[in-house]
This record gives structure tokens, C-alpha cells and sequence, in this order.
């Protein structure tokens, strides 16, 4: 096959792109070198969010198994779909007509895994706003439902209701988009994934707009008063050699016993330090959350940037109308999101990012027999939110 590079986008809509004995096209060429990028890149980060979080204790927490999750379905659309996606438009359908089981492997991994990566966007979101409602059981409930539901939407191509076959739109072996009908299900899917998400996305910035701790953490400001007390205290009793005895509140807890002088003297100032200590872990909580959020709202924003248009072609379905480059790029767009989503956690929250150095650090260093050695006991996820 010949691979001299010429500038020309006119192709049919069911026609192979790279024709036997043709010079490839100059955006076809540019697809491979994108899409080869994408899929090296894509498969090493996920897999380093996934083996990050499981070596760093700190990062064991309930909220991430939402994020082991997404890296997951990431890697499977980075390491499968997109070297399937870059063979599609090589050698085109007939190649894969000649591989059937390995386009049916393909397809079953593709959508089902597009669909996982929606979903737990949506999820992470749901997290920051039902955090108290997130126990270890109800997330996997959740997840182990996102997976059945990605899998589930793809049973219908298996039973009837579309096929398993080369998509003509997209080059590769993954959902039936040459059925409409189908077609739109799948769009809705996709578009319900952004909805939710959005919607979750709101009530987590309405959330945080009225809470004063929020604002305080963001502006970098004091919310309350540290040495600040509450106290109902009574005392009885007489000075030199006789016990005094004091009744009443302090911190709503009830004290009753000898007076002692050392204890009444300090006891503001140790009252004091414990607030003091208080509010800077909740500070510290809050901020590492708010870091939290802010990644998963930007993951949230690539997903709809990178979703939005297939999911228009899909739901339009005009075929021949529409340019071949701009079906293949739009798929191009939409999975390279698997890659984009791992940079975005690495690169907005310091946590993960110390995680990481720390992680690349020790598997360089003589301690990677104690990283891959690892008990059952070191990889459970943490109780904590």
C-alpha cells in the first residue's frame, strides 16, 4: 500500500479511505499520527491513575473507586477502540470482515466501555453533592450498575435490534450506527450522561455558593472566631483550703468535680487550641475537596465538548451528506477524551499529583519489589469519603 500523502477529503460515505494502490490522504495520515499518540499516551496515564491510587493510602477513599472506574473504561477505549479505530480506516471493512470475532470483540468493548467513561462522570459528580448517602456498598452498587448498563446497551446489536459490523460512519467495528433507530438510542444515552452530570454539576455550585465555610476557603478568609467558647459556667465554694466544686457547660459538656486552679487557668487556652486545630482540618478538607471538584467539573467539560458532536451526527443520521473526515474526526474528538482525562486530575489536583511523584519515585528507586508486592490488606479502599 502505497503511503505518499495528498490533500483530498472527497470520499464516499461507504467507501474504504485508503484505497489499494492510492496514496493515502493527507488528513487520513494525520488521523493515524493523532489517534497513535492518543492511544499510547491514553493507555500509560489511565494505568497510572489506576496504580496510583491503589499504592497511595491516602488516595484509597470512596469517592476515588468512581475515578478507578472512569481511568478503567479510559484505558479499554485507549488500548482497544483506538488502535481498532486507526486499522479501521486503513485497511477498511473488508479487513475487518476477514476478523470477525476480533470485530465483535472491538464492539463489545468499545461501546460498553464509551458508555462506563459516561456514566461515571456523571457519578463522580453525584458524589460531591449526596456525599453523607455514599457508603463503600453503594458505590459499587453504582458502578457495578454503570458497567451492566454499558453492556446492556450494547446486547441489542447482539439479538436483532441492529447488527455487529463495520460502522461505516465512525470506520470501525462498534455500535450499529448504520441503523438510525438505534442510532438515536445510543445519542440519548450519551446525552442523558451529560445532563445528569450537569445537573449535579449546579446543585454542587449552589451548594458551595451558600456555604460560608466554602466561601471562606475559597477567598482565604476566617469563618469564626477560634478562641471562641461556649460556656455556662457556675461556681461554689470557698478560697484557702476548702474544695470548690463547679457545675455547667463547657463545649456542651457537662463537668462536675474538684476545682482544680491550673485547669481553670488553661482551660480557655487549650479550648482555644482545639478549635484552632478543628478549623484548619476542616479548611484542609474542604480544600482538598474543592481541588476535587474542580478537576471532575473540568473532566465534565471535555466530556461534553468531545461528546457533543457525534452525538449530534448520531442523532441526525444524514450519511452521505456529511464528508467522511468529519465523521472520523468527531470520532477522533470523542474517544481522544480518554486521554485528555488523566491529565486533567494529575495536572488540577495537587494530591494526585504529589501521589504520582511519589509513586514514579518509589518504582524507580529499590522500593518497587515492596510497590508490586503489595498485601490485599494495602489496596482496600479507605472508609473515609
Amino acid at each position: 500500500m502505497d503511503f505518499h500523502v495528498i490533500n483530498e477529503t472527497n470520499d464516499s460515505y461507504y467507501d474504504d479511505l485508503v484505497k489499494p494502490g492510492q496514496p493515502m490522504p493527507l488528513y487520513i495520515l494525520f488521523y493515524v499520527i493523532i489517534f497513535g499518540f492518543c492511544a499510547v499516551v491514553g493507555s500509560f496515564g489511565n494505568s497510572l491513575v489506576i496504580l496510583t491510587i491503589l499504592y497511595d493510602r491516602t488516595l484509597r477513599l470512596t469517592r476515588n473507586m468512581f475515578i478507578v472506574s472512569l481511568a478503567l473504561s479510559d484505558f479499554f477505549v485507549s488500548s482497544v477502540t483506538m488502535p481498532a479505530s486507526i486499522a479501521g480506516v486503513i485497511y477498511g471493512h473488508s479487513w475487518f470482515e476477514g476478523h470477525p470475532a476480533l470485530c465483535t470483540f472491538v464492539s463489545t468493548i468499545c461501546a460498553p466501555g464509551c458508555v462506563a467513561s459516561m456514566y461515571s462522570v456523571a457519578w463522580i459528580a453525584k458524589y460531591h453533592v449526596y456525599l453523607k448517602h455514599f457508603t463503600k456498598t453503594r458505590v459499587a452498587v453504582y458502578l457495578l450498575s454503570t458497567w451492566f448498563m454499558g453492556f446492556s446497551i450494547h446486547i441489542p446489536n447482539h439479538i436483532g435490534w441492529g447488527q455487529v459490523r463495520f460502522s461505516h460512519m465512525l470506520k470501525l467495528c462498534t455500535l450499529d450506527t448504520d441503523l438510525h433507530s438505534y442510532a438515536v438510542f445510543y445519542a440519548c444515552v450519551l446525552l442523558a450522561a451529560i445532563l445528569v452530570a450537569f445537573l449535579f454539576y449546579v446543585k454542587i455550585y449552589v451548594n458551595l455558593r451558600h456555604s460560608k465555610l466554602a466561601k471562606s476557603v475559597i477567598v482565604g478568609t476566617k469563618t469564626r472566631n477560634a478562641g471562641q467558647i461556649i460556656s455556662n459556667v457556675e461556681m461554689t465554694g470557698k478560697i484557702d483550703n476548702v474544695e470548690m466544686v463547679i457545675t455547667g457547660k463547657i463545649d456542651n459538656v457537662e463537668i462536675t468535680g474538684a476545682w482544680q486552679r491550673k485547669r481553670a487557668y488553661n482551660s480557655k487556652a487549650e479550648t482555644q487550641k482545639v478549635h484552632a486545630k478543628e478549623d484548619s482540618k476542616r479548611k484542609q478538607n474542604l480544600k482538598t475537596e474543592i481541588q476535587v471538584i474542580k478537576a471532575s467539573f473540568r473532566v465534565f467539560v471535555l466530556f461534553l465538548l468531545t461528546w457533543s458532536p457525534i452525538a449530534v451526527l448520531l442523532l441526525v443520521h444524514i450519511g452521505a451528506k456529511v464528508p467522511s473526515y468529519v465523521y472520523v474526526y468527531c470520532g477522533l474528538l470523542a474517544h481522544a477524551n480518554s486521554t485528555l482525562n488523566f491529565l486533567v486530575y494529575f495536572l488540577a489536583n495537587e494530591v494526585f499529583r504529589r501521589s504520582l511523584y511519589k509513586f514514579l519515585r518509589n518504582f524507580c528507586s529499590a522500593d518497587r519489589n515492596k510497590i508490586l508486592s503489595a498485601t490485599p490488606e494495602d489496596t482496600r479502599f479507605s472508609k473515609c469519603p
